[in-house]
């Protein structure tokens, strides 16, 4: 039974056998009690996670565009369990949560610094499953890759093949494929060529 309810700004401050217990005011509201009633104290305060879970999740939706997994980690280390699942159905069902379209934003602005193995992995990294991965369609451009070489080497005539593979692993290590690496070397030494002539 409630023996005393108090209005703060953090919500319905309820005092139940002795134990005080701060709960959501739209949970408080919804449950439709007041002193002196009888009150189902664990369904109370899992509403009660929810509504205070669906806040931060819109505190941290709000700063951009995060995957189920990020914003699952989030409210774990909050301490929101119970309502977890429920709080993450909701905000995918409205749509604020879009593990497709995060990746999809994630790789149009990286994709002129990393290839895709490095993007894919990034991705993976942050929850994004290989189903969705899969629906994306990832091409590395060799221009772009000729940029980054350009910017990071200026020096193209005559390299060794030491050099090169010294070159062709900083690629490597940016996620490029072996195909586009090869176009785009190939690209710097010709460009380098002209630029001689």
């Amino acid at each position: 039974m409630i023996e005393k309810t108090e209005w703060t700004s953090k919500g319905v401050k309820i005092t139940l056998q002795g134990e005080e217990y701060l709960i959501h005011t739209k949970a408080y509201l919804e449950a439709n009690v007041c002193e002196g009633q009888e009150v189902d104290l664990d369904a109370l305060l899992l509403r009660s996670g929810y509504y205070y879970g669906l806040e931060k999740a819109e505190g941290y939706l709000i700063r951009g565009l995060r995957t189920r997994k990020q914003l699952a980690d989030y409210l774990l280390a909050r301490d929101f369990v119970d309502p977890l699942e429920s709080i993450l159905d909701f905000l995918e069902e409205m749509g604020l949560i879009n593990d497709l379209e995060y990746a999809r934003v994630y790789y149009e602005q990286e994709r002129r610094h990393r290839g895709s193995y490095a993007i894919i992995q990034r991705l993976r990294q942050r929850g994004v499953a290989s189903a969705v991965l899969a629906k994306i369609e990832m091409q590395e451009d060799p221009k772009d890759v000729l940029e980054i070489l350009l910017k990071k080497y200026s020096f193209w005539e005559d390299i060794d093949y030491k050099e090169e593979v010294k070159r062709k692993n900083f690629l490597l290590g940016r996620g490029f494929n072996h195909e586009t690496i090869n176009k785009a070397i190939k690209c710097a030494k010709n460009r380098k060529l002209e630029d001689k002539d």
